[in-house]
């Protein structure tokens, strides 16, 4: 993950991490109101949910006005509430409560336009009637303060109407 941060000046020494088996809650604390860019890994955002909230870290989050940079599971989080589709990982679509960073869209990640994928974005549209964007391995979203960069393959694939046909 460090080689990630090089091309953009950041150096091995200008990067913190917390530990979940070593940090406390008071020194995760102190990581993340030191931080000037906070980065969310991948991985299980269920998991890194339960342990933002055992380590008592959900307020402080939601609390900065920071960067923050999330990768597959770590873009997920951000949203207030996010959905988890059916794949190899998971055996059934879920909603589940996140970091309330983000509220005005939906995002999926690693969209591949499988069934699973289709099917959940469909769900979420009828729930929640926000614009849903698609982000595949190739693709990115920079959101700004209400502003929405699509970069490479990532797509809206609906509005506050419904599907967007192309």
């Amino acid at each position: 993950m460090i080689d990630s941060f090089a091309p953009y000046g950041i150096k091995e020494n200008q990067i913190s991490w917390i530990y979940y088996f070593d940090d406390t809650k008071e020194t995760a604390k102190q990581k993340i109101l030191n931080a000037d860019i906070i980065y969310f890994p991948g991985g299980s955002p269920d998991e890194m949910m339960t342990r933002i909230i055992e380590f008592e870290l959900k307020e402080v989050l939601e609390s900065q006005d920071k960067i923050f940079i999330g990768s597959s599971a770590g873009a997920m989080m951000q949203f207030d509430t996010y959905h988890i589709s059916k794949d190899i990982d998971y055996d059934c679509f879920s909603l589940q409560e996140g970091l309330s960073l983000i509220n005005n869209f939906i995002i999926e990640v690693h969209y591949r336009r499988r069934k699973k994928q289709k099917s959940a974005l469909r769900k979420m549209h009828r729930l929640t009637h926000k614009d849903i964007y698609a982000i595949p391995d190739d693709g990115a979203i920079i959101y700004d303060h209400q502003y929405i960069r699509l970069i490479g393959s990532a797509s809206q694939l609906y509005n506050h109407k419904g599907v967007i046909r192309k």
